[in-house]
């Protein structure tokens, strides 16, 4: 975080439901914590359906009172908001097992009303402090959305198309703030397949980590709707960028808070040292295949460096993409998946039409649902969240599958 960014003030947005806490809340003088106050008339139901479509404050506090399922409220508010935002809860029951849940469910305080100024004050200071000191961009963020990496065991096998339409589908049908980089600088192809200008200026963050912030984040990062942020570039074959490998730590320790999930679209540039620092910062890791012996090589390379990253904490996912483009000559999945000693996660059939109308409309196969590639991404969606596919996903999945091999 950058001395300006510091300089700015948070945002704290209260959601009420008396006006004897708004008298309370107003007569604390908030711009001594360089905080600007917001107040908005409802709990938490109104919090939830606000911050769906609005833009997280830095600080929350919420009243829980008329809640008949306060942690699940809660949970619901959690998927609305970014990372980042810090939450109060205000309530009226004077109960351990309740704070302590609330705790656990990643509450900052619980505060029972009615409410006093002093102990406000005291909540607020603690998150203050607390931000002091973990927004040091060497020390990373306490609270961050997920970090993944797409990476193909071989060239053309599809993985921009699928970054693109899983950002696409996470923002848009599952309303997440998703954050796409594109790490290929020279060569990337996200522009075409989303139909936005490359960003202009996004190789240079790289090259000053300490004046990487929100106001510079904002001006290189190009927008596809409310929810999903891009950074990717478009340099002269002839440019060398200078990156910095603690710039590549500034970036994704700034945008983590900000995004429940960034996507890193990752070439296999291993002869450089800035493929292995990204998947330092990655939780998880996409590897496209298809069942070829080249692809079925380097999967098995693939696999056998992910055991020098500990923080693949949510692991590896494996995705065989393109299924049926090349028959004669390929591996059928059994002997592969005994191969690489692993199962495949999911498999999308090659469509020949979808994917290539979408990129000539500008418009992702996401967009409409239609086709193979739409219904795999929908199911690489749920993996990524932890959602188990549906007994009529599953069934429609399955029985693709079959009647594909029976031809």
């Amino acid at each position: 975080m950058t001395q300006m960014d510091a300089m700015q003030p948070r945002r704290l947005a209260c959601y009420l439901l008396e006006e004897a806490t708004k008298i309370a809340i107003e007569a604390i003088p908030f711009k001594e914590f360089n905080l600007t106050l917001e107040l908005y008339e409802g709990g938490i139901a109104y919090a939830i359906e606000h911050l769906k479509k609005e833009r997280s404050p830095d600080i929350i506090l919420v009243d829980i009172s008329k809640s008949t399922m306060p942690l699940s409220d809660l949970a619901a508010l959690a998927e609305a908001c970014e990372p980042r935002v810090e939450v109060i809860v205000l309530g009226e029951k004077n109960d351990v097992g309740l704070f302590r849940s609330l705790l656990q469910a990643g509450v900052r305080d619980y505060l029972v009303k009615p409410l006093m100024e002093s102990i406000l004050i005291k909540s607020i200071q603690e998150i203050v402090q607390h931000e002091a000191v973990s927004s040091n961009p060497s020390l990373g963020s306490l609270k961050a959305g997920k970090i993944i990496a797409v990476m193909g065991s071989r060239g053309g096998i599809g993985v921009s198309s699928i970054v693109s339409n899983l950002g696409v589908a996470l923002s848009e049908t599952h309303e997440k703030r998703t954050c796409i980089i594109d790490m290929d600088m020279h060569t990337g192809t996200l522009p075409q397949y989303l139909d936005i200008e490359s960003s202009e200026g996004f190789s240079q963050l790289f090259e000053s980590p300490d004046r990487i912030d929100k106001v510079l984040l904002d001006r290189y990062m190009t927008f596809y709707n409310d929810r999903l942020g891009i950074l990717c570039s478009e340099l002269s074959l002839l440019e060398k960028p200078q990156i910095k490998l603690e710039s590549i730590d500034s970036l994704f320790n700034f945008i983590a808070p900000q995004f429940h999930y960034t996507l890193i679209d990752l070439p296999r540039h291993f002869s450089q040292a800035i493929t292995s620092h990204v998947l330092t910062h990655v939780s998880q890791l996409i590897v496209l295949c298809d069942y070829s012996i080249t692809s079925l090589k380097d999967t098995c390379r693939l696999l056998q460096m992910t055991k020098a990253f500990p923080n693949l904490t949510q692991g590896t996912i494996i995705l065989a993409n393109q299924i049926d483009l090349h028959k004669k000559g390929n591996i059928d999945r059994e002997t592969y998946e005994a191969t690489i000693q692993r199962p495949i996660n999911l498999e999308i059939k090659f469509d020949p039409f979808h994917p290539l109308q979408g990129v000539l409309d500008g418009d992702p196969v996401v967009i409409n649902n239609r086709g193979e590639l739409a219904y795999g991404v929908q199911s690489l969606c749920q993996l990524i969240m932890g959602i188990p596919l549906s007994q009529k996903s599953e069934k429609r999945w399955w029985n693709r599958l079959f009647n594909n091999r029976r031809l």
